[in-house]
């Protein structure tokens, strides 16, 4: 069961960073990590409206923050709103939508990232140098006629 296991977590760890490009892998490669921390964010009912976890990184004596990992959104009626899976750099590898019945609306699949920067700094001065390929599914919402008299 043991090196069941650890298979698992190997697949699921290369499966995460399948989408990324070679050049995009060598210029991330230059961080390195220092931090990682849960994040949850509460309704003023206490109720938790956002579970995240916070990766910090350092390049350069800079720290550089993003959020990675499994995030979960709520509904204030405690259902889940959304679920991202984000790489370790904060890219979303796939995400699902739903609405305040359970139903899923949409999901979303990363197939490749990419990123024309030459260098790190590059990359975190602008948004614009990366590109991603998505699969999207829309999924038909049921809906309900409202009355409204006057």
């Amino acid at each position: 069961m043991k090196h069941f296991l650890v298979i698992i977590i190997l697949l699921s760890y290369n499966l995460t960073i399948a989408q990324h490009s070679e050049r995009l892998e060598e210029i991330l490669s230059e961080l390195k990590e220092v931090d990682s921390k849960a994040d949850t964010i509460h309704y003023g009912n206490g109720k938790a409206w956002w579970i995240s976890t916070l990766t910090t990184y350092e390049y350069n004596t800079e720290k550089y923050s993003t959020y990675s990992g499994k995030q979960v959104q709520f509904y204030k009626n405690e259902q889940i709103a959304s679920e991202t899976l984000m790489d370790k750099y904060g890219n979303i590898l796939s995400w699902k939508g739903f609405d305040r019945l359970g139903n899923k609306t949409i999901e979303s699949l990363t197939t490749e990232i990419d990123s024309d920067a030459s260098d790190l700094n590059e990359f975190f001065d602008s948004e614009k140098h990366i590109s991603f390929k998505r699969h999207v599914k829309l999924y038909k919402c049921f809906t309900t006629t409202w009355t409204i008299n006057y």
